[in-house]
């Protein structure tokens, strides 16, 4: 089981964190002897926001941005991440980490910090951050949770204007399955990326920044190769996402692509046991969490199967 982390604004892997500060761990892969270990990520409906639970196939289990709303109007830590958690009988997460300082990734981990276990805290050491990126690592702070600095490298100056390209991306590696999570990263990004050749590979895509026109191009999209994409997105929304040009291209790929999307088919778990894999679609429980976006916030409508 490999989990690899990437500051793709620099575009060096990050393959060292902190512990605690001052402790360097390096990630290296392990072999779990469990009996028929599986790696599960489960892509929460969050509305027109991110968040995503790794659970390794040793029952670490690693939570990736937790949706949210502009300022912090909704709860989807109370309303739709801490009910799904009790209904899967997840009593505590190992990690969290915020991939980039945008309210539909930050504030669900910031709120979720208050009223959830969490041994450890992914925390960035970029020069500049953002207030969001602060009143976070104040959070785990307070709230005594372990933080892990990722190593940082030189930041790069063109990306200072759009945070969207500060974007932590991560690729999962199970035996031959693996999965790309891409946060809100856009073209310009993508197009530097594509000097990493193959190991951009993934079976399963997160499509960056909910389907949005400004990323997912067909040069990237080719050397990913995915079979599934999965799009994180509310059913109705101002933006319009996902685009229909993406979709397009995800469907005109070299090889057939499945796509799916949260805010239409729920809550989507994705199995693998390092070879196969299947992806289940969520029980509508109440709502679309396409109303999210319209007239008031309802509470969460789709929890994981």
């Amino acid at each position: 089981m490999e989990v690899h982390v990437y500051d793709w604004c620099s575009f060096l892997p990050l393959n060292v964190l902190y512990e605690k500060l001052d402790r360097p761990t390096v990630i290296k892969p392990s072999i779990y002897k469990l009996l028929e270990p599986k790696l599960e990520l489960v892509f929460f409906d969050v509305g027109d926001g991110d968040s995503v639970l790794i659970t390794t196939p040793d029952g670490n289990r690693l939570l990736v941005d937790g949706g949210g709303v502009e300022e912090n109007r909704y709860d989807t830590a109370r309303s739709i991440l801490l009910p799904s958690f009790l209904k899967m009988g997840i009593r505590r997460l190992d990690q969290v980490l915020v991939t980039h300082a945008h309210a539909d990734h930050c504030f669900g981990i910031i709120n979720l910090l208050e009223c959830f276990p969490v041994k450890k805290a992914y925390v960035t050491q970029r020069k500049k951050k953002p207030e969001l990126l602060i009143n976070y690592e104040k959070r785990v702070l307070q709230k005594n949770v372990v933080p892990l600095r990722l190593h940082s490298f030189p930041e790069n100056p063109l990306y200072d204007l759009n945070e969207n390209n500060h974007s932590v991306v991560l690729k999962v590696s199970y035996g031959s399955f693996s999965v790309l999570l891409t946060g809100d990263i856009e073209k310009e990004v993508e197009d530097s990326l594509l000097a990493y050749g193959d190991h951009l590979n993934a079976t399963v895509l997160k499509v960056a920044h909910h389907g949005s026109r400004t990323s997912s191009t067909r040069p990237f999209l080719e050397l990913v190769d995915a079979r599934t994409a999965i799009v994180s997105s509310s059913a109705r929304n101002m933006h319009g996402h996902p685009h229909q040009e993406v979709l397009s291209r995800l469907a005109s790929g070299m090889a057939p692509c499945s796509t799916f999307v949260t805010g239409k088919r729920g809550a989507l778990t994705v199995i693998s046991d390092g070879n196969s894999y299947q992806v289940k679609a969520g029980k509508r429980t109440l709502q679309s969490s396409g109303d999210l976006w319209y007239g008031r916030p309802r509470p969460c409508l789709f929890y994981p199967s």
